[in-house]
């Protein structure tokens, strides 16, 4: 009999717009060579090859991820909001911007 191994789970919600190393990563996850540690949180925030920080809380993940962001550049999009920003693989986008 073949058992069959199930994919590891790296589920992305952010990640920088100019290509840096900052994500912003959601449950579930099984992290592989990207993140080693498993955490019981819901967001995990990865910045300059390590976790910065583990929480519940969005809005806190949010925040940390964009001033991770604005020490490398400053046209960052802050938090996501609906009717003004879409998600497209995980950039933020402004609607209408250009890509």
């Amino acid at each position: 009999m073949i058992r069959r191994i199930p994919p590891r789970h790296k589920i992305l919600f952010r990640k920088s717009h100019k290509g840096k190393d900052v994500k912003i990563y959601v449950k579930p996850y099984d992290f592989d060579e990207d993140i080693t540690v498993s955490v019981a949180k819901s967001y995990v925030v990865w910045a300059d090859g390590a976790i910065v920080l583990k929480t519940d809380d969005l809005e806190k993940a949010e925040k940390l991820y964009t001033d991770k962001c604005k020490a490398h550049y400053d046209d960052v999009h802050g938090r996501f909001v609906v009717g003004k920003h879409i998600l497209d693989d995980g950039v933020v986008k402004t609607i209408g911007e250009e890509t």
